[in-house]
C-alpha cells in the first residue's frame, strides 16, 4: 500500500470525532496514545459507520512491504516460490502484534499475506480506536464490495451451434492459430467469477481437475466454501467457455485457447457480490493453490499462467484497494485482466464518456478490455471508457500511460457454455465481461507459442497492443487510433501469436517421414510429439505419404515420440534444434503380433456382395470391401477386444456392428447390412441403380413384376430373367 484513495491521513480528526459522541471512560487507551500515529490513514467513512451501528467491519493494511523484483531474473518455478516465501514472511512479521491484539480483544479476523492485510469482520468502537497505536499499520479502510459485470442483452438458450467455430472466435483469427497447432496445451487459465460448471461437455476436458482427478489446487469456493465446482449464477461458466470451450465432438467450439487447462476460484454471487475477504481469498490461492479446505499447504507450482477478471466497480477515480495483489501476480509472472465495465450496470448513458473504466481495471498495470461487436470490427456503446487516473508505470506506450482500454474484442450476442446442464449453451451475452476472456485466451496462445514470453507481461501486451486492428472512433477528439473508447483497436489472434513467435525467434522445424520399419511403407497418421520441458511442447500428425512437420519450435533439445495404433510407440531423446535450421529426424515403427481379420459384407436379403467400409470403433483402422466380393481384411493386435463396424457405400443401408475378441487368432467377421426400411432409396429397391438409370413411359414396363422380399419391408423391381443382378433393366 503506498496511497489509498477516498482517505484521508486524519487519524486526529477522527480521533475527535469520536471522542464527541463516545464517553471517555470507555476509551480503551489514552488520547494521546491514539493521537501519537497521525500518519495513519482512515477511511472518512468509517467514524459514520461506528457512529451508526457501534460496531464496524475494516480492512487494515501494513506498511512493510515485500522486495520482490528479485522475482523477474527468475524461472517460473523459483519464481513462483520466492514470491509466496517473501511474502509470506513479511506478512508474519508486520501482523503478528495486532493479530495478537484482536485476539486478546476477541475479534473474529482473517490475515491475508498475497498484500500483507487483515480483514476485520467485526469489531466494537474501543477495538478500532486501540489500533491507532500500531505504528506498523498503514491504513484502516471500509469493507469492500465489487460486482460482477453483469451481462447486457436478451439471453436465449441455444444448444445447437449454427457453426462450430463462433462467429467472435472465427472473427479473430483463433481458428488460423489452431491450424498451425497452436491451441494453448501446456497453458493453465484461470477465472476469478461465480464459479465454473466443471462437468460442462465444453469444459471437462480442459479441467485441470480431470486430469488429476481431483479438485485440490484446481477449485476454490471463496464465496461459499463449496468443495467441488460449481456454479449457481452462470457467469464464470459462460466466460470460462470464451476463453477454452470445446466439445469433444467439436459442434461447439466456442473458446479461444481449447488446449489449455482451467481452474478457478468463486468469488461472486447473485446476493453477496464480490466480497473483500472473497477477492483476497482467490488472490492469495491464485498465486498459489492449495488443496480443498487445507490453505496451509500452498503450492506456488500449480499457479495459473494468467487469470481472468469480469468484475469490478463504477468508481470514477482511482481506488487501489486490490492493487497489492495484482502487483503480486505480476511479480509471480501470471498475467492479470479485467474487464472495463459496462455503462448499464453502473447507470451511464451510452456511449459512457471519458473517464468511466471501473478498479480494478483502471489500474495502470492491468489490461483493461472493452468491447466490440460480435464480428462487425465496431465499437460497441456498453462498454465504458478511459482514460485512467493512474497512468501505467510497467508498460507505458509514449503519449498514452493514461489509455483505457488497452484493447477490445467481441462483446456482443456472444454465444458460450452456461451451467443449467452439461449441454446447455446460451446467445445473447453482451458486455465487456464477455470481452475480457477473448484476451485471457489469447495469452495463453502467444505463450504456448513464444516461450520466452512466459510471465512476461509487458512485452505480451505490447505485442497484443501493436497487433490489434485498429479501430477510429470520436472519443471528444476526433476519429483516431488509439482512443479511449477502443484502445490500440481489436485483438487479432494471428497477427499477435506470429508476433509472439517472431520475439521468440521461435521459426524453427522438425521434418521428418514415419514408415513400417518390416515393410518401409509410409504411415499416415501417426502422432508425433516433440517435447523440451513443461510449457514447450509441439505436436501434428503424419500425412498420407508418411511426412510430418512440427513448425514453432524453439532452439533447445527435445524429447520426440511417435504412435500409432498397432505399432509399438518410439521415443528418440536428444532431438537438437538450433535457430534457423531444420531438423529432420526419420521414425521407424514395429507393428505389434496382431491377428488377421476378415469377412464378407453383404445384402441381408440379397446375399449381393457391398462395397463398404469395416472401422475399428475408437482407432484409426478401417478397411474397405472388394466392390465385386464383399471381402475385406485388416489386422488388429493381440489381446484387446474391438466392435467392428459396417457401412455401406452407397445409401440406403442401416449399419452393422460386431464385437471381437479379446483377439488370440485370425477370425472371421461377416457383416449382413439391412435395408433401410423407410428411405427405401437402396440400389435395385428403386427405380434407378448406382449404375444405370432409365425413364419409362408406364410403371412397371412390360415383362417386369415389382416382388417384396419382406424383410426389407421395400419393393424390388426385377426383371424376370434376371432377378440375381438385383438392378433395375429393361427387357430386350
Amino acid at each position: 500500500m503506498k496511497t489509498l484513495s477516498k482517505i484521508f491521513a486524519i487519524a486526529v480528526i477522527l480521533v475527535i470525532m469520536i471522542l464527541v459522541t463516545v464517553d471517555l471512560h470507555t476509551m480503551a487507551y489514552p488520547v494521546e496514545e491514539a493521537t501519537a500515529n497521525a500518519t495513519i490513514q482512515v477511511d472518512p467513512d468509517l467514524p459514520q459507520l461506528f457512529a451508526d451501528k457501534g460496531e464496524a467491519g475494516y480492512l487494515i493494511y501494513f506498511r512493510d512491504e515485500a522486495d520482490l523484483s528479485a522475482a523477474y531474473e527468475m524461472d517460473w518455478e523459483a519464481r513462483g516460490k520466492f514470491v509466496i516465501a517473501t511474502l509470506q514472511e513479511t506478512a508474519v512479521n508486520s501482523q503478528k502484534s495486532v493479530q495478537s491484539y484482536l485476539e486478546k480483544e476477541g475479534v473474529k479476523y482473517q490475515s491475508f499475506w498475497i498484500d500483507n492485510i487483515i480483514v476485520v469482520e467485526n469489531s466494537s468502537l474501543n477495538t478500532f480506536r486501540g489500533l491507532m497505536s500500531f505504528n506498523e499499520i498503514e491504513a484502516l479502510i471500509s469493507r469492500q464490495v465489487m460486482q460482477v459485470i453483469e451481462p447486457e442483452g436478451e439471453i436465449v438458450n441455444t444448444p445447437y451451434a449454427i457453426t462450430a467455430v463462433e462467429p467472435n472466435i472465427d472473427h479473430v483469427g483463433a481458428p488460423l492459430v489452431w491450424s498451425s497447432g497452436i491451441r494453448g496445451e501446456t497453458m493453465v487459465v484461470a477465472n476469478i467469477d461465480t464459479g465454473v460448471r466443471s462437468s460442462h461437455d465444453a469444459l471437462v476436458r480442459q479441467y485441470r481437475g480431470t486430469a488429476t482427478g481431483s479438485h485440490d489446487y484446481n477449485w476454490l469456493g471463496a464465496v461459499n466454501d463449496s468443495a467441488i465446482p460449481v456454479d449457481d449464477y452462470g457467469h464464470g461458466t459462460h466466460t470460462m467457455g470464451t476463453i477454452v470451450g470445446e466439445d469433444a465432438s467439436l459442434a461447439n467450439q466456442i473458446g479461444m485457447a481449447p488446449g489449455a487447462q482451467w481452474i478457478a476460484c468463486d468469488a461472486c454471487d447473485v446476493v453477496a457480490g464480490c466480497p473483500d475477504v472473497a477477492l483476497l481469498s482467490c488472490a492469495q490461492w491464485i498465486a498459489a493453490p492449495y488443496p480443498i479446505g487445507d490453505p496451509s499447504s500452498p503450492e506456488p507450482s500449480m499457479r495459473p499462467h494468467v487469470v481472468n477478471n469480469s468484475w469490478g466497480g463504477c468508481e470514477l477515480s482511482y481506488d487501489n484497494w486490490y492493487q497489492g495483489s495484482v502487483d503480486a501476480w505480476h511479480a509471480a509472472g501470471i498475467y492479470p485482466i479485467f474487464a472495463n465495465g459496462n455503462a448499464g450496470n453502473c447507470g451511464y448513458n451510452e456511449p459512457p464518456g471519458l473517464g468511466t473504466v471501473g478498479n480494478p481495471a483502471r489500474y495502470g498495470n492491468v489490461t483493461g478490455v472493452g468491447s466490440s461487436g460480435e464480428s462487425n470490427g465496431q465499437y460497441a456503446s456498453h462498454a465504458n471508457w478511459g482514460p485512467t487516473d493512474n497512468v501505467d508505470t510497467v508498460n507505458p506506450q509514449p503519449n498514452w500511460a493514461d489509455l483505457k482500454p488497452q484493447v477490445v474484442a467481441p462483446g456482443v450476442s456472444i454465444r458460450s457454455s452456461t451451467p443449467g446442464s452439461d449441454s446447455q449453451y446460451q446467445d445473447g451475452w453482451s458486455g465487456t465481461s464477455m470481452s475480457a476472456p477473448h484476451v485471457t485466451g489469447l495469452v495463453a496462445l502467444m505463450w504456448q507459442a513464444g516461450s520466452c514470453l512466459v510471465g512476461d507481461y509487458a512485452t505480451t501486451e505490447t505485442i497484443i497492443e501493436q497487433t490489434a486492428t485498429p479501430i477510429y472512433y470520436d472519443d471528444g477528439s476526433g476519429d483516431r487510433s488509439p482512443n479511449y473508447a477502443t484502445g490500440w483497436g481489436e485483438i487479432n489472434a494471428a497477427a499477435a501469436v506470429q508476433g509472439a513467435i517472431a520475439t521468440c525467434d521461435s521459426i524453427d522445424t522438425i521434418v521428418g517421414t514415419v514408415t513400417d520399419d518390416n515393410t518401409s511403407a509410409p504411415l499416415a497418421d501417426v502422432d508425433v510429439v516433440a517435447t523440451q520441458s513443461i510449457t514447450i511442447s509441439r505436436s501434428t500428425q503424419t500425412d498420407n505419404n508418411g511426412e510430418y512437420a512440427i513448425g514453432l519450435v524453439p532452439e533447445g533439445s527435445y524429447t520426440v515420440t511417435a504412435s500409432l495404433f498397432g505399432y509399438l510407440p518410439a521415443e528418440v531423446t536428444g532431438v537438437s534444434v538450433i535457430s534457423g535450421t531444420t531438423t529432420t529426424l526419420d521414425i521407424a515403427l514395429s507393428m505389434v503380433p496382431s491377428a488377421l481379420i476378415t469377412g464378407y459384407v453383404t445384402d441381408a436379403t440379397t446375399g449381393w456382395p457391398l462395397y463398404a467400409n469395416v472401422v475399428v470403433e475408437g482407432t484409426t483402422l478401417d478397411a474397405w470391401t472388394n466392390p465385386e466380393t464383399g471381402y475385406y481384411s485388416l489386422y488388429l493386435p493381440l489381446g484387446l477386444t474391438y466392435t467392428l463396424t459396417a457401412s455401406a457405400w452407397s445409401a440406403g443401408y442401416d449399419m452393422d456392428s460386431a464385437q471381437v475378441g479379446p483377439v488370440t487368432n485370425d477370425e472371421n467377421v461377416d457383416f449382413a447390412l439391412t435395408v433401410d426400411s423407410v428411405a427405401c432409396v437402396a440400389p435395385g429397391y428403386v427405380d434407378t441403380s448406382l449404375f444405370y438409370q432409365e425413364h419409362f413411359d408406364s410403371w412397371p414396363p412390360a415383362g417386369w413384376t415389382i416382388t417384396d422380399n419382406g424383410t426389407s419391408g421395400c419393393p424390388r423391381a426385377n426383371d424376370a430373367d434376371d432377378i440375381s443382378t438385383g438392378v433395375s433393366s429393361g427387357s430386350e
